[in-house]
């Protein structure tokens, strides 16, 4: 991200601050297909408090917003909180439809969770009907090891209810569920049911279920549940096992492992510290459309730390993520034509791609936004509409940062200029504003 302190903040919303610096020495970029190398067994350092998502609270309007930012940026759970959020109206306005786009997003990056909560949504009266050719969510969760769906799914085969009835199936799903260790179903429960549906059944069903429940756990993960769990990793702190499992589908080619490996290797997390590496998995991921390999190649393009400064071409990268409604890329587009970064200086665009990005919540376009208007640059001068950005941009930023105490300080400047009347306008404003997120696409 383009920022106004000396390092990077953000690595992709994830706050790596020992990021990509501009007066670093620019080596010679990596060699394509280069080998990964092996992690290093050290003690491993302290990650900045913005490298995976704070632990879950209550849903406020602002927690919601963070994981908003932190789902752009490929956090499942933070996509399946937010379509949480939106489904049972806590911390935001209650909507279905937008409910179901957020639990696809998770869904469809491997969320058991999500898959089988969509299921649910999908299931409820007056629910949005699914798009055409989408998936059987509730089977994906349980096929993927989701007890509650396995559980789910036992019932319904047992009693015919939305499935043909089946107490072969319904066995192997009840057998499942009841050997599940990350779902939310007691055990003792999918046993009962397994045992009492066992009792009704031949030896020879019995056989057959036994066999189908070796098969299913003989099955290989695929590459977005590895991924997945390698983001598990980190948000437990367990960077050996996110390396491991990282760097197993990172070379099998999942974008989404490329990106979060280069981020373990830019910061230095679990394995030796190594820029040309990590701008090589993130040039990998861009290559595939990944918005934060994208959003990654930008910055090491601009910053000229692991590949060559070029910032016409840093520019056109951070457009593509941009396109794809990430908010972090939105505020760098804002920067780079507000700056004239490799592009013709705009203030219109600047000020089109900040307005996105600040809808999200994204606090340096508030900030950027709010300077704009107090200067009145590209746009009239207007200390209402600054002060309101500046005290938005003090909510949505994580507290004690360089942007949380710039827009403090632009607040205490503007307040000798303006009425009590204006600056009580501008707070009611600042409390009445909602954030309107953009689904990842």
């Amino acid at each position: 991200m383009f920022c106004k302190s000396a390092v990077a903040l953000g690595v992709a919303g994830l706050g790596l601050a020992v990021g990509l610096s501009a007066a670093a020495q620019t080596p010679s970029p990596s060699p394509a297909g280069a080998p990964l190398p092996a992690m290093v067994s050290t003690q491993v350092p302290v990650l900045p408090p913005r490298i995976k998502p704070a632990p879950r609270t209550e849903n406020t309007p602002q927690y919601i917003a963070s994981q908003a930012i932190f789902a752009q940026d490929g956090w499942t759970e933070s996509a399946w909180i937010v379509g949480e959020a939106y489904r049972a109206g806590s911390g935001v306005a209650k909507n279905a439809d937008t409910a179901a786009a957020w639990l696809r997003v998770a869904a469809t990056q491997g969320s058991r969770g999500a898959m089988d909560e969509l299921a649910d949504l999908y299931a409820e009266p007056h629910a949005p009907k699914p798009p055409p050719g989408e998936p059987d969510w509730r089977q994906k969760a349980a096929d993927a090891g989701w007890g509650m769906a396995q559980y789910a799914l036992g019932r319904m085969y047992a009693d015919g209810h939305g499935r043909p009835k089946d107490p072969v199936t319904a066995y192997k799903w009840f057998a499942l569920a009841a050997a599940a260790t990350d779902g939310p179903v007691a055990g003792t429960v999918a046993a009962a049911r397994r045992d009492a549906i066992a009792a009704e059944m031949t030896r020879a069903e019995r056989d057959d279920a036994r066999t189908q429940v070796a098969q299913w756990l003989a099955v290989t993960p695929s590459l977005d549940q590895i991924t997945d769990k390698g983001v598990m990793a980190i948000g437990a702190s367990n960077y050996s096992a996110a390396v491991a499992l990282l760097t197993k589908a990172a070379v099998a080619g999942n974008a989404r492992a490329q990106t979060y490996l280069g981020l373990l290797y830019e910061g230095g997390v679990g394995v030796k510290k190594d820029w040309l590496m990590a701008a090589s998995l993130f040039r990998k991921a861009a290559e595939q459309d990944d918005p934060n390999g994208e959003h990654m190649v930008s910055l090491a393009l601009s910053n000229g730390a692991a590949l060559s400064r070029d910032l016409p071409a840093a520019a056109d990268w951070s457009h593509k993520a941009a396109l794809h409604g990430l908010a972090v890329a939105e505020y760098d587009q804002g920067f780079i034509y507000h700056k004239g970064r490799g592009v013709t200086q705009d203030d219109a665009a600047a000020l089109a791609w900040l307005r996105k990005a600040a809808a999200q919540g994204e606090s340096h376009a508030q900030a950027l936004l709010g300077g704009l208007y107090a200067s009145g640059t590209g746009v009239p001068k207007d200390l209402v509409e600054a002060y309101k950005w500046q005290v938005l941009a003090t909510i949505y930023a994580p507290a004690n940062t360089a942007v949380s105490n710039d827009a403090q300080a632009a607040i205490a400047s503007l307040t000798p200029s303006m009425t009590q009347e204006q600056i009580d306008t501008a707070t009611a404003a600042a409390n009445a504003w909602q954030p309107v997120f953009e689904v990842p696409r």
